[in-house]
Protein backbone atom coordinates (compact mmCIF):
# COMPACT_ATOMS: atom_id res chain seq x y z
CA UNK A 1 0.00 0.00 0.00
CA UNK A 2 1.30 3.49 -0.79
CA UNK A 3 2.08 6.02 1.89
CA UNK A 4 -0.48 8.78 1.41
CA UNK A 5 1.10 12.21 1.94
CA UNK A 6 -0.46 15.66 1.93
CA UNK A 7 1.52 18.92 1.88
CA UNK A 8 0.21 22.14 3.44
CA UNK A 9 1.65 25.58 4.12
CA UNK A 10 3.82 25.48 1.00
CA UNK A 11 4.44 28.67 -1.01
CA UNK A 12 1.39 29.95 -2.88
CA UNK A 13 1.43 28.66 -6.43
CA UNK A 14 4.09 26.04 -5.72
CA UNK A 15 3.82 22.93 -7.91
CA UNK A 16 2.85 19.64 -6.29
CA UNK A 17 6.14 17.87 -5.48
CA UNK A 18 6.94 14.81 -7.53
CA UNK A 19 8.15 11.90 -5.42
CA UNK A 20 10.90 11.37 -8.01
CA UNK A 21 12.18 14.92 -7.45
CA UNK A 22 11.62 15.49 -3.71
CA UNK A 23 14.39 14.20 -1.48
CA UNK A 24 12.06 14.07 1.54
CA UNK A 25 9.41 12.07 -0.32
CA UNK A 26 12.05 9.75 -1.75
CA UNK A 27 13.49 9.18 1.72
CA UNK A 28 10.05 8.46 3.18
CA UNK A 29 9.41 5.95 0.40
CA UNK A 30 12.75 4.29 1.03
CA UNK A 31 12.39 3.85 4.78
CA UNK A 32 8.75 2.81 4.46
CA UNK A 33 9.53 0.51 1.52
CA UNK A 34 6.47 1.88 -0.23
CA UNK A 35 5.49 4.23 -3.07
CA UNK A 36 4.35 7.75 -2.17
CA UNK A 37 0.94 9.05 -3.19
CA UNK A 38 0.12 12.78 -2.91
CA UNK A 39 -3.45 13.20 -1.59
CA UNK A 40 -5.70 15.69 0.19
CA UNK A 41 -5.21 16.26 3.92
CA UNK A 42 -8.30 14.22 4.95
CA UNK A 43 -7.06 11.17 3.06
CA UNK A 44 -3.45 11.41 4.27
CA UNK A 45 -1.45 9.10 6.51
CA UNK A 46 1.15 11.86 6.92
CA UNK A 47 1.03 15.64 6.41
CA UNK A 48 4.10 17.73 5.70
CA UNK A 49 3.62 21.26 7.08
CA UNK A 50 5.59 24.27 5.84
CA UNK A 51 5.53 27.88 7.19
CA UNK A 52 4.92 29.75 3.94
CA UNK A 53 1.26 30.59 4.50
CA UNK A 54 -0.56 33.06 6.74
CA UNK A 55 -0.21 33.58 9.70
CA UNK A 56 3.44 32.48 9.60
CA UNK A 57 4.17 34.57 6.50
CA UNK A 58 3.17 37.73 8.41
CA UNK A 59 5.42 39.30 11.06
CA UNK A 60 2.48 40.91 12.87
CA UNK A 61 0.10 37.95 12.73
CA UNK A 62 2.90 35.58 13.65
CA UNK A 63 3.82 37.63 16.73
CA UNK A 64 0.19 37.71 17.91
CA UNK A 65 -0.15 33.97 17.37
CA UNK A 66 3.14 33.34 19.16
CA UNK A 67 2.05 35.25 22.26
CA UNK A 68 -1.24 33.34 22.40
CA UNK A 69 0.52 30.02 21.89
CA UNK A 70 2.82 30.62 24.85
CA UNK A 71 -0.13 31.27 27.13
CA UNK A 72 -1.92 28.21 25.78
CA UNK A 73 1.11 25.97 26.22
CA UNK A 74 1.50 27.13 29.82
CA UNK A 75 -2.00 25.83 30.59
CA UNK A 76 -2.07 22.77 28.33
CA UNK A 77 0.94 20.66 27.31
CA UNK A 78 -0.67 19.69 24.01
CA UNK A 79 -2.04 23.15 23.32
CA UNK A 80 0.60 24.21 20.79
CA UNK A 81 0.10 21.11 18.65
CA UNK A 82 -3.68 21.48 18.81
CA UNK A 83 -3.33 25.09 17.69
CA UNK A 84 -1.13 24.10 14.75
CA UNK A 85 -3.63 21.44 13.70
CA UNK A 86 -6.40 23.99 13.88
CA UNK A 87 -4.47 26.51 11.74
CA UNK A 88 -3.85 23.94 9.00
CA UNK A 89 -7.10 21.98 9.53
CA UNK A 90 -5.30 18.71 10.21
CA UNK A 91 -7.29 15.84 11.77
CA UNK A 92 -6.05 14.69 15.18
CA UNK A 93 -5.33 11.12 14.00
CA UNK A 94 -2.99 12.13 11.14
CA UNK A 95 0.77 12.23 11.71
CA UNK A 96 2.63 15.46 10.96
CA UNK A 97 6.18 16.32 9.88
CA UNK A 98 7.19 20.00 10.10
CA UNK A 99 9.65 21.18 7.46
CA UNK A 100 11.27 24.59 7.06
CA UNK A 101 13.96 25.74 4.67
CA UNK A 102 13.74 29.24 6.13
CA UNK A 103 15.81 30.71 8.94
CA UNK A 104 13.63 30.12 11.99
CA UNK A 105 15.68 32.57 14.05
CA UNK A 106 14.31 35.41 11.91
CA UNK A 107 10.89 37.00 11.41
CA UNK A 108 8.38 36.19 10.10
CA UNK A 109 9.36 32.51 10.19
CA UNK A 110 10.40 32.69 13.85
CA UNK A 111 6.78 32.35 14.96
CA UNK A 112 6.56 28.96 13.21
CA UNK A 113 9.82 27.84 14.80
CA UNK A 114 8.83 28.90 18.29
CA UNK A 115 5.48 27.12 17.94
CA UNK A 116 6.84 23.76 16.77
CA UNK A 117 9.48 23.87 19.53
CA UNK A 118 6.58 23.71 22.04
CA UNK A 119 5.40 20.42 20.51
CA UNK A 120 6.62 16.86 20.05
CA UNK A 121 6.04 17.06 16.29
CA UNK A 122 8.96 15.59 14.29
CA UNK A 123 10.68 18.37 12.33
CA UNK A 124 13.33 18.99 9.70
CA UNK A 125 14.93 22.43 10.09
CA UNK A 126 18.31 24.18 10.00
CA UNK A 127 18.69 23.87 13.76
CA UNK A 128 21.44 21.54 15.00
CA UNK A 129 20.56 18.80 17.45
CA UNK A 130 22.35 20.70 20.22
CA UNK A 131 19.60 23.34 20.02
CA UNK A 132 16.66 21.12 19.09
CA UNK A 133 17.20 17.54 20.30
CA UNK A 134 13.76 16.47 19.04
CA UNK A 135 14.36 17.68 15.50
CA UNK A 136 16.73 16.72 12.70
CA UNK A 137 19.00 19.22 10.98
CA UNK A 138 18.13 19.27 7.27
CA UNK A 139 19.97 22.09 5.45
CA UNK A 140 18.20 23.38 2.35
CA UNK A 141 21.11 22.47 0.09
CA UNK A 142 20.69 18.78 0.89
CA UNK A 143 17.73 18.78 -1.49
CA UNK A 144 20.12 19.39 -4.40
CA UNK A 145 23.02 17.09 -3.52
CA UNK A 146 23.70 13.84 -5.35
CA UNK A 147 23.25 11.24 -2.59
CA UNK A 148 24.48 7.66 -3.15
CA UNK A 149 21.73 6.31 -0.88
CA UNK A 150 19.01 7.84 -3.07
CA UNK A 151 19.90 8.09 -6.77
CA UNK A 152 18.40 11.29 -8.15
CA UNK A 153 16.75 11.49 -11.57
CA UNK A 154 18.95 12.93 -14.29
CA UNK A 155 17.15 16.25 -14.58
CA UNK A 156 20.11 18.28 -15.87
CA UNK A 157 18.96 21.74 -16.86
CA UNK A 158 15.61 21.15 -15.21
CA UNK A 159 17.20 21.89 -11.81
CA UNK A 160 17.36 25.55 -10.83
CA UNK A 161 21.15 25.48 -10.62
CA UNK A 162 21.74 23.18 -13.57
CA UNK A 163 23.30 20.20 -11.77
CA UNK A 164 23.19 18.33 -8.49
CA UNK A 165 26.05 19.06 -6.08
CA UNK A 166 28.80 16.44 -6.20
CA UNK A 167 29.77 15.64 -2.59
CA UNK A 168 33.19 14.40 -3.72
CA UNK A 169 33.91 17.85 -5.20
CA UNK A 170 32.81 19.61 -2.02
CA UNK A 171 34.99 17.34 0.13
CA UNK A 172 38.15 17.92 -1.93
CA UNK A 173 40.46 20.94 -2.31
CA UNK A 174 39.43 23.28 -5.12
CA UNK A 175 42.09 23.81 -7.82
CA UNK A 176 41.82 27.41 -9.02
CA UNK A 177 44.33 27.21 -11.87
CA UNK A 178 43.28 24.20 -13.90
CA UNK A 179 39.50 23.99 -13.96
CA UNK A 180 39.20 24.24 -17.76
CA UNK A 181 37.12 27.44 -17.78
CA UNK A 182 38.00 30.91 -19.06
CA UNK A 183 36.96 33.25 -16.28
CA UNK A 184 36.57 36.99 -15.95
CA UNK A 185 38.65 38.42 -13.11
CA UNK A 186 35.46 39.80 -11.57
CA UNK A 187 32.84 38.80 -9.02
CA UNK A 188 29.20 38.01 -9.72
CA UNK A 189 26.29 38.35 -7.30
CA UNK A 190 23.06 36.58 -8.16
CA UNK A 191 20.56 38.53 -6.08
CA UNK A 192 17.11 40.07 -6.35
CA UNK A 193 17.76 42.98 -3.99
CA UNK A 194 20.49 45.01 -2.29
CA UNK A 195 18.64 45.90 0.89
CA UNK A 196 20.56 46.32 4.15
CA UNK A 197 23.14 44.95 4.74
CA UNK A 198 23.68 43.72 1.18
CA UNK A 199 24.46 47.15 -0.25
CA UNK A 200 27.23 47.67 2.30
CA UNK A 201 28.68 44.23 1.58
CA UNK A 202 28.66 44.99 -2.13
CA UNK A 203 30.52 48.27 -1.55
CA UNK A 204 33.15 46.46 0.54
CA UNK A 205 33.76 43.74 -2.04
CA UNK A 206 33.94 46.35 -4.83
CA UNK A 207 36.96 47.89 -3.11
CA UNK A 208 38.89 44.81 -4.21
CA UNK A 209 37.25 43.60 -7.42
CA UNK A 210 34.67 44.66 -10.00
CA UNK A 211 31.24 43.13 -9.35
CA UNK A 212 28.41 42.27 -11.74
CA UNK A 213 25.00 42.12 -10.04
CA UNK A 214 22.79 39.73 -12.00
CA UNK A 215 19.07 39.07 -11.64
CA UNK A 216 16.61 36.87 -13.49
CA UNK A 217 18.93 34.02 -14.44
CA UNK A 218 16.91 31.51 -16.48
CA UNK A 219 16.09 28.19 -14.84
CA UNK A 220 18.99 25.77 -15.04
CA UNK A 221 21.61 28.28 -16.23
CA UNK A 222 23.20 29.41 -12.97
CA UNK A 223 26.07 26.92 -13.21
CA UNK A 224 27.03 28.03 -16.71
CA UNK A 225 26.94 31.71 -15.69
CA UNK A 226 29.04 31.23 -12.54
CA UNK A 227 31.69 29.32 -14.48
CA UNK A 228 32.53 32.54 -16.36
CA UNK A 229 33.57 34.39 -13.16
CA UNK A 230 36.54 34.06 -10.82
CA UNK A 231 34.60 35.16 -7.71
CA UNK A 232 31.03 34.76 -6.49
CA UNK A 233 29.43 36.71 -3.65
CA UNK A 234 27.72 34.17 -1.40
CA UNK A 235 26.22 36.27 1.41
CA UNK A 236 23.32 34.60 3.22
CA UNK A 237 20.00 36.38 3.67
CA UNK A 238 20.40 36.45 7.45
CA UNK A 239 22.28 34.99 10.38
CA UNK A 240 20.86 31.99 12.19
CA UNK A 241 21.99 28.88 14.04
CA UNK A 242 22.96 26.28 11.44
CA UNK A 243 21.43 28.37 8.63
CA UNK A 244 23.18 27.51 5.35
CA UNK A 245 21.49 27.71 1.96
CA UNK A 246 22.62 26.90 -1.56
CA UNK A 247 24.77 29.95 -2.27
CA UNK A 248 28.25 28.86 -1.25
CA UNK A 249 27.63 25.30 -2.50
CA UNK A 250 26.81 26.62 -5.96
CA UNK A 251 29.89 28.85 -6.02
CA UNK A 252 32.18 25.96 -5.10
CA UNK A 253 30.49 23.55 -7.51
CA UNK A 254 31.04 26.11 -10.28
CA UNK A 255 34.70 26.53 -9.30
CA UNK A 256 34.35 30.14 -8.07
CA UNK A 257 36.11 31.66 -5.09
CA UNK A 258 33.32 32.38 -2.53
CA UNK A 259 33.49 35.93 -1.13
CA UNK A 260 31.26 38.13 1.01
CA UNK A 261 30.53 35.19 3.27
CA UNK A 262 30.12 35.36 7.04
CA UNK A 263 29.89 31.99 8.75
CA UNK A 264 26.84 31.27 10.90
CA UNK A 265 27.12 29.33 14.20
CA UNK A 266 27.00 25.52 13.94
CA UNK A 267 28.16 25.64 10.32
CA UNK A 268 29.16 22.54 8.35
CA UNK A 269 31.59 24.58 6.26
CA UNK A 270 35.36 24.87 6.82
CA UNK A 271 36.32 28.47 7.58
CA UNK A 272 39.43 28.37 5.36
CA UNK A 273 37.32 27.60 2.27
CA UNK A 274 35.82 31.08 1.72
CA UNK A 275 36.65 34.78 2.11
CA UNK A 276 34.82 37.96 3.02
CA UNK A 277 36.88 40.09 0.64
CA UNK A 278 38.78 38.68 -2.36
CA UNK A 279 42.33 37.70 -1.37
CA UNK A 280 45.11 40.03 -2.55
CA UNK A 281 46.85 37.07 -4.15
CA UNK A 282 44.53 34.35 -5.40
CA UNK A 283 45.67 31.02 -3.92
CA UNK A 284 46.40 28.05 -6.14
CA UNK A 285 43.78 26.04 -4.31
CA UNK A 286 41.17 26.34 -1.56
CA UNK A 287 40.66 23.69 1.16
CA UNK A 288 37.56 21.44 1.03
CA UNK A 289 34.31 23.23 1.80
CA UNK A 290 32.76 20.46 3.93
CA UNK A 291 34.42 19.57 7.23
CA UNK A 292 33.22 15.98 6.83
CA UNK A 293 31.27 14.07 4.24
CA UNK A 294 27.54 14.07 5.08
CA UNK A 295 25.28 11.09 4.48
CA UNK A 296 21.58 10.38 4.77
CA UNK A 297 21.80 7.63 7.39
CA UNK A 298 20.73 9.95 10.20
CA UNK A 299 17.82 11.37 8.19
CA UNK A 300 16.58 7.93 7.20
CA UNK A 301 16.74 6.71 10.81
CA UNK A 302 14.90 9.81 12.05
CA UNK A 303 12.13 9.43 9.48
CA UNK A 304 11.80 5.74 10.23
CA UNK A 305 11.64 6.10 14.02
CA UNK A 306 9.96 9.41 14.69
CA UNK A 307 7.80 9.93 11.60
CA UNK A 308 6.73 6.47 10.45
CA UNK A 309 7.10 4.77 13.83
CA UNK A 310 9.02 1.79 12.43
Amino acid sequence: MPLKVSIVGEPSGAPVPNSLDSLILQALGLVGDTPIEIVGRREADLILIYPYRYPFSSTTAGAVLEAGAKRLAARNKGGAEALLRKIYRIPTHVKMLAVSHENLDRRPWQAFGNLIMQTDIPRLTFWPQALDPQGFRFPYWWNYADWPQIPRPNRGKFTRFGAFYDLDVLCEPQDLNNDGHTRQDKAVWLTNHLEFPRGSILDKVKESVEVDVVTGVPWGQKLELLQSYRYCITTENSTGYGYETEKILEARTAGCVPVGYVQNPFSDFASASFFFTPPTITPKSIPPLLKSRPNLAGLLTYLSEFVLGN
